[in-house]
């Protein structure tokens, strides 16, 4: 399962801009399918997307 986390600790994580990582959300939340935060993040971590280089 995965923790709630603010965009910014992602952000900060990745080495990427807020704004950077608030446009890469909203991309994902399109791609997936629009809904709480909560249910994206689930989307996200079932797709296999975090586990993919970059």
């Amino acid at each position: 399962m995965t923790s709630p986390s603010r965009p910014e600790h992602g952000a900060d994580r990745l080495g990427m801009s807020i704004r950077t990582a608030r446009v890469h959300i909203a991309a994902l939340a399109a791609a997936l399918g629009r809904g709480c935060r909560g249910r994206l993040g689930c989307l996200i971590a079932r797709s296999g997307i975090p586990g993919q280089e970059v």
